[in-house]
């Protein structure tokens, strides 16, 4: 894979999004390395063709949380990882 950053754009305060061209098997994607409001270079979102990963594991696993809470969603994804693919 090939990734062409490009330059950083803060477009609310305490957010900066690092825009990228992904190339991948002669295919491009864009994609956006997010960082929030804090310490150092610490990536807190990745969207990829304009879909979130935060927003969709949130979505996927918002069910699972308010009936079971933390330990509901991590008995969940350690299922989920022990599954065969």
């Amino acid at each position: 894979p090939v990734v062409d950053f490009q330059s950083p754009v803060s477009p609310a305060p305490g957010r900066v999004d690092v825009p990228t061209l992904t190339t991948y098997q002669g295919s491009r994607y864009p994609v956006v390395f997010r960082k929030e409001k804090e310490e150092g270079w610490r990536v807190t979102d990745v969207v990829i063709e304009g879909v979130s990963m935060v927003a969709n594991y949130r979505s996927q696993l918002d069910d699972k949380f308010k009936r079971g809470g933390v330990a509901a969603v991590l008995s969940s994804l350690n299922e989920s990882a022990a599954r065969p693919k």
